[in-house]
């Protein structure tokens, strides 16, 4: 019954439309921006040094792409994983330091990227957008408040 009185209040079945229209959007933009993230190519594990190196051991690897302290790893069985290295070092240093053959550092392509593609923004956003429920459930709060503000002016 509550819910028919709400329906009912004048203005209110377009601000509850509004609400769940926001609602919606929110899932729908999540959603998108998910997608886009898994398309664009980012990394989905994130590897330690070692684990990098024993990869390289191995002939595993197609592909470094070092951007600042990130090295996105790509392997020849199509695996993407992030590898952020500490320190001022470079990363075939570091690699060096751990053991990897020269041979296996030269049949490796690897990408310095002084500036960030343009789908990195994109990338970005979903990362943040991965919090929707945060933002669902701020959206709710915020369509509580509106409501209870709206009835006190009605009733007032």
């Amino acid at each position: 019954m509550g819910v028919l009185v709400i329906a009912e209040a004048p203005g209110w079945g377009k601000r509850l439309g509004l609400l769940l229209g926001l609602l919606l959007a929110a899932g729908v933009v999540a959603l998108a921006a998910s997608w886009a993230a898994d398309r664009l190519g980012q990394p989905t594990d994130v590897w330690t040094a070692e684990q990098l190196a024993r990869a390289m051991e191995q002939s595993e690897v197609e592909r470094l792409v070092v951007r600042g302290n990130q090295v996105t790893v790509e392997t020849k069985a199509g695996v993407r994983a992030l590898v952020r290295k500490e320190g001022e070092a470079s990363i075939l240093k570091i690699l060096r330091d751990m053991g990897v053959p020269e041979e296996r550092l030269r049949d490796t392509e690897i990408v310095v990227a002084a500036l960030p593609p343009p789908f990195d923004l994109v990338a970005s956003l979903a990362s943040l957008l991965c919090g929707t429920p945060i933002v669902i459930l701020l959206l709710g709060i915020g369509g509580v408040i509106t409501f209870r503000r709206g009835r006190r002016q009605h009733e007032g």
